[in-house]
Parts: C-alpha cells; structure tokens; sequence
C-alpha cells in the first residue's frame, strides 16, 4: 500500500501482475523438478504445474515479464524476483517509502525476527522482565505501521472529503493503547472506567 502510494503511474499494478505470473511459474517448475525423481504423494496431483511447465508459450511470455520489469544480473541470467516491486529487500522498500519506515526496519526487524524464527540470539541472557519490553515494543510498532497505512489509504481514497470524523479517528488509533493502559491502571487504584472505545449507539451490535 506504502509502495503503490509512492507512484503516480501504473507501473505498480502492472509489476504486481506481473510477478503473480511468474511466482506461480517459478513455484510450479520448483515442485515438478522435486517430483521428477521422486514417488507422487497418493493424494498430490502436479497435472496442471506439468502442463504450465512444458507450455513452451508460457515459457517465453514469463521470462519476458522478468526481463522486463527485473532485468538480468552481470553474468547475464534473468532476475527471478522475490517481491513484486524494483526493491527485493525490504529495507529498500522502506526506504523508498520514507517517512519513518526505514526508521521502523532499523530499529524492530532484527529484533523482531529474533524472536519470531528458532533460536537463542534474541533470549540469551536477558531477565524474564524483557519480554514486557519486548512485548511492547511490537504492539507500539503495530500501532505505528497500522495507523500510517490508514493515513495513506485515506490520502489515496480522500476519505477525510467522505467521513468527516476521519482524522479524529486516525488520532484516537494512534493513542488507543496508552489511553487503555492508563484507565487499566487507574482502574486498579479504584477509579471507576473512563476510556470507552464503542459509542453508545455501537454497544451490543455483533
């Protein structure tokens, strides 16, 4: 969304296009050539990957598509891309995004990644007490993308000509967690609750 925002022209489209095609192209040349020397799975059939793979027509027209919108590497063979747009990393993506999103890569992915894949680098000799920090870190970095991408889907959208209270709403999101920690707290030293996220005319609607 971020990406498509940055171009005025149609060229995000026609790469998202683009590399649909190919990626179903690549993934099915990758599972015929696995199965090529191996027993199929009784209840695995490869007819249709088979017959987009020998399509001598289909062949072409794809690696035209990756010639054209991914080129070739200094040896000369063709870019298979692994994300849609001209950015395959996703610090490259960020930062032609600007704003604060290179910022968010920088100061989240490595961390973040950490803990999400297998491994120790992210726990190794840390108290129990990070976690809450870490815990925290990620709901803040949600909040943040979150409201952003809403930002630019109403830029894109004009949402603040159709909705009048548009960005109010995009302010309240941007504070609804620390408002609902702080009645939480207050809560707990016997304040009855303030912080209400439905209005009245919303309770009680599935």
């Amino acid at each position: 969304m971020a990406l498509f925002s940055k171009d005025s022209t149609d060229e995000s489209l026609n790469r998202l296009y683009a590399f649909t095609r190919v990626e179903r192209y690549r993934v099915a040349g990758k599972l015929v050539d696995f199965y090529s020397t191996k027993p199929l799975p009784p209840n695995m059939g490869l007819s249709k990957q088979r017959s987009l793979c020998a399509d001598p027509k289909e062949k072409l027209q794809v690696e035209a598509l990756v010639l054209k919108y991914w080129g070739r590497n200094r040896k000369g063979d063709l870019l298979w891309p692994m994300h849609w747009s001209r950015f395959q990393e996703a610090r490259g993506r960020a930062r032609h995004v600007g704003g604060t999103w290179e910022e968010w890569y920088v100061q989240n992915y490595y961390m973040l990644s950490w803990h999400i894949h297998p491994g120790i680098t992210g726990i190794a000799d840390l108290p129990k007490e990070a976690f809450d920090y870490f815990a925290m870190e990620a709901f803040q970095l949600s909040t943040d993308v979150v409201v952003d991408s809403y930002s630019i889907l109403g830029r894109e959208l004009h949402l603040a000509k159709a909705m009048p209270k548009w960005v109010d709403s995009l302010a309240f999101l941007g504070r609804v967690i620390g408002m609902a920690l702080v009645d939480k707290r207050l809560q707990s030293l016997g304040e009855p609750p303030r912080f209400r996220y439905l209005e009245e005319h919303e309770k009680g609607v599935a």
